[in-house]
């Protein structure tokens, strides 16, 4: 027999082997101890490994980034009567007035009915300072008379005044001094003061005194010395001269020099 054929005989006889022993232990009733295998001999980095099957390791995914839920709540009901607080403004602050514009005494209102019109006429009068007595005439005053404030009349030496319950103390001075006006001129005019008095005043010297028959006394030079006359003893207020303004205190000063007698 060849020595290649001694080889392959042995390895036949040492599987049969193999596989008997193998069929020993599967089929034995008793359970057989199995002593431990030797440790291999420990490797060192410079040994390369031992050549086996190749180990596969399952390397465990990665899980999916897990998104956060999304939990959406339902809108809250429209509530039905909403709360408002009220707001207390602060009041403004009234400073107080002083005492001086506190006590603003009430003008003095005179009650015209409760004055008979020569009551109140005479009253008015006395407040005219003026010595109108020297004058020789009398003031008389009645209730009013529609269409008429005074007249004078120079035969009888008396001077009517109609007082009108509506008209003011003012007005009622101004038509009291128009009829004293008047009263000066009849008793202590002449021509020389009435040149002088139109010249003054800036009026035509070829101006009837009088005026013309039926003319308003307003549009007469006679009726505009009553006027001023008027004006510088009640004072401003109720001019009614259609001649001419008030005269200024200038010629005001000079005219009254027209007064003394």
């Amino acid at each position: 027999m060849s020595a290649r054929r001694l080889v392959v005989a042995g390895l036949v006889v040492v599987g049969l082997a193999a596989g008997l022993g193998a069929a020993s232990l599967r089929h034995s009733p008793t359970t057989t101890k199995v002593a431990a295998a030797p440790a291999l001999p420990a490797t060192t980095a410079a040994d390369p490994p031992a050549p086996g099957p190749a180990a596969v390791v399952a390397v465990p995914r990665k899980a999916p980034p897990v998104k956060p839920a999304i939990v959406r709540s339902k809108p809250a009901a429209k509530p039905t009567h909403v709360a408002v607080a009220h707001v207390t403004r602060p009041r403004p602050v009234v400073k107080a007035k002083p005492a001086a514009l506190a006590a603003k005494p009430k003008p003095v209102v005179h009650k015209l009915a409760a004055e008979t019109p020569n009551q109140r006429g005479q009253r008015v009068l006395a407040s005219l300072h003026y010595n109108w007595q020297r004058l020789g005439y009398k003031v008389v005053f009645k209730p009013e008379r529609k269409g008429y404030l005074g007249y004078t009349d120079g035969t009888t030496k008396t001077v009517t005044i109609w007082v009108r319950t509506r008209e003011t103390d003012v007005v009622l001075a101004h038509t009291i001094g128009h009829e004293l006006g008047h009263v000066l001129d009849f008793t202590h005019g002449n021509d020389a003061k009435h040149a002088l008095y139109l010249s003054l005043r800036g009026i035509s010297p070829t101006t009837p005194w009088y005026g013309c028959y039926g003319c308003t006394d307003y549009r007469t030079p006679a009726g505009d010395w009553a006027e001023v006359f008027a004006y510088w003893l009640a004072g401003p207020g109720d001019f009614r001269s259609e001649m001419g303004p008030p005269p200024s205190k200038a010629k005001m000063a000079a005219i009254a020099a027209l007064y003394k007698f």
